[in-house]
């Protein structure tokens, strides 16, 4: 299979990119993780694989509608 026919296949049965699926997944790996209070925003976004803090903060910022860290202090009152 070509890996333009595994894109369009997957985008087809799973509603998104392979690239989208996989930053939704570590999303929410990196929600959970901000869940514990011993665990930082660095920590969390290294553990859920992101490579770069400033793509994390951003692509979080722009699907969870809040700043990792916002997340994290909001999630912590909330518990």
């Amino acid at each position: 299979m070509s890996e333009s026919n595994f894109c369009r296949t997957f985008k087809h049965e799973l509603g998104s990119s392979p690239n989208d699926f996989i930053i939704e997944e570590r999303l929410k790996v990196a929600e959970s993780l901000l869940r514990n209070p011993r665990m930082s925003v660095k920590e969390a976004y290294l553990a859920s694989g992101f490579n770069s803090f400033s793509y994390f903060c951003r692509i979080f910022k722009k699907k969870k509608n809040l700043s990792p860290t916002e997340f994290k202090e909001k999630s912590n009152i909330f518990g």
